[in-house]
C-alpha cells in the first residue's frame, strides 16, 4: 500500500465541506477481515505508519477527518 490521497474536487456550502475522491476497491476493515491470519506485526506497523503519514499530510493543509476509522480508510488493492 502506498499512502496517497487523490483529491478530485472540494465542495463547500454554508453547512458542510466535502471532498470528492476516486472510488477505491475496499476499506481497510474489509482487507483486515479477509487477511486476519496473514497480517504480520511488521505489516500492521507499516499500515499504521502509512495512515499516520496521510493524517500528517492532511493536517499540514489544516484538514481534519472527523470520522477516521478502519471502515473509512480506503484502499486500492489487487488481492
Amino acid at each position: 500500500m502506498v499512502p496517497l490521497i487523490y483529491l478530485y474536487e472540494t465542495v463547500k456550502d454554508s453547512q458542510q465541506f466535502a471532498i470528492v475522491l476516486p472510488r477505491y476497491s475496499r476499506s481497510l476493515h474489509s482487507y483486515l477481515m479477509d487477511h486476519t491470519n496473514e497480517v504480520t506485526i511488521g505489516k500492521a506497523i507499516q499500515i499504521a505508519l502509512d495512515i499516520a503519514q496521510v493524517i500528517a499530510h492532511m493536517h499540514a493543509y489544516e484538514l481534519v477527518h472527523r470520522d477516521a476509522k478502519v471502515k473509512n480508510i480506503l484502499l486500492d488493492t489487487n488481492d
